[in-house]
């Protein structure tokens, strides 16, 4: 069976031996035949029998099999070398859980923080936006996954930050707990 892809072009590729006639006298041609017509795609056929039919995309195709046949004709006689059914492939794609969720402008620090802490706050997070790429990557996976506040320092955060799990407010509590060291 002949499978074509019904999105992109195609070439159909063989190999074709004739005897007791020359190969420059040669050509091919692809027909592909269903339930309404036929659609046929010529092809050449060089000196050593490489045999090349270039394939449009087949996205319309009404129907998606038949019959195919490569038809190699030598001067004025017609051989059918490859008679096979075909079938054409769609790619499909599929989209579940379709939701539109609207996304308010999420709020890092607390209404009640004051003027001095956010400033050195995001002095302390500039800091790390400036680390050199490599050390910044090192640092925020051990922030992210190995790194344990202490209650200490989580208490003056849960004051000044709406949310404690954010990269922000895990790499600002790491540099306090430095800082108090």
């Amino acid at each position: 069976m002949l499978r074509f892809h019904s999105d992109r072009k195609q070439v159909l590729e063989c190999k074709v031996k004739v005897e007791g006639a020359d190969l420059k006298d040669a050509t091919a041609r692809l027909v592909l035949q269903d339930e309404d017509m036929n659609r046929v795609f010529e092809g050449k056929i060089d000196v050593l029998g490489n045999c090349k039919i270039q394939l449009p995309p087949m996205d319309n195709f009404k129907n998606q099999t038949g019959k195919a046949s490569m038809e190699v004709k030598v001067k004025d006689v017609i051989f059918e070398p490859l008679r096979e059914e075909y079938t054409i492939t769609k790619r499909q794609v599929r989209v579940e859980q379709v939701q539109v969720v609207e996304k308010s402008k999420q709020r890092v620090f607390t209404e009640n923080i004051s003027i001095p802490d956010k400033k050195m706050i995001k002095k302390l997070i500039e800091k790390f936006n400036k680390l050199p790429k490599e050390h910044k990557a090192t640092l925020k996976e051990h922030v992210e996954f190995d790194y344990e506040p202490s209650k200490k320092v989580q208490a003056w955060a849960k004051k000044r930050f709406h949310d404690l799990d954010t990269i922000q407010a895990k790499m600002v509590m790491y540099q306090v707990e430095n800082i108090l060291q």
